[in-house]
């Protein structure tokens, strides 16, 4: 099929780009799914939950999931971020080239997530648009776009789209249980 195709090779040029830019990356054992909405705010103290999704990687994974989005006002957050992660291990600065990539296999992770899942009655409740035809559709018009963002992006730094014309990417648009 059309579609498949599409998608396949899109998610094959993600994987490409990514291999290239882990070339000599150090991994860590990370927590794989560090967004907000896993850590919690008690009592002055941090609380990190969900470690179902640890795994081996890059530290950068769990920071790009802590601050999602694209432009300045987004480098500026992971400049801070750096400098306090910084204060307790090394980081190269050059892996903040992985993020695009990071960020399309995330599309792919998500879908294949929902589809190992669907047996579970939750899920189809929840989802029910998953394994759709628009579904697919719209998933493999993203992965293209994020390709091309991939392709695009200077290898040592995030892409520059704070133009005003965009409205900055949340958590809440990556993952469907995030609340404000």
């Amino acid at each position: 099929d059309y579609l498949e195709a599409r998608y396949v090779a899109a998610a094959q040029g993600i994987a490409q780009i990514m291999d290239e830019r882990m070339r000599g990356v150090a991994i860590h054992r990370i927590h794989g799914d560090f967004h907000l909405g896993n850590v919690l705010l008690r009592e002055e103290r941090f609380y990190v939950l969900d470690f179902d999704d640890m795994v081996v990687g890059p530290a950068i994974q769990d920071m790009w999931l802590l601050i999602p989005g694209r432009g300045r006002e987004v480098k500026r957050k992971y400049e801070i971020w750096l400098e306090g992660y910084q204060q307790f291990r090394d980081i190269d600065h050059q892996t903040l080239s992985l993020v695009e990539p990071l960020r399309g296999l995330r599309y792919i992770h998500y879908a294949a997530w929902l589809a190992r899942r669907w047996h579970d009655p939750a899920f189809p409740a929840t989802w029910p648009h998953f394994g759709t035809e628009d579904y697919w559709a719209q998933e493999t018009v993203d992965l293209e776009e994020q390709l091309q963002i991939c392709r695009l992006s200077d290898p040592h730094a995030e892409p520059d789209q704070s133009d005003g014309g965009e409205e900055e990417l949340t958590n809440k648009d990556f993952f469907w249980d995030m609340e404000d």
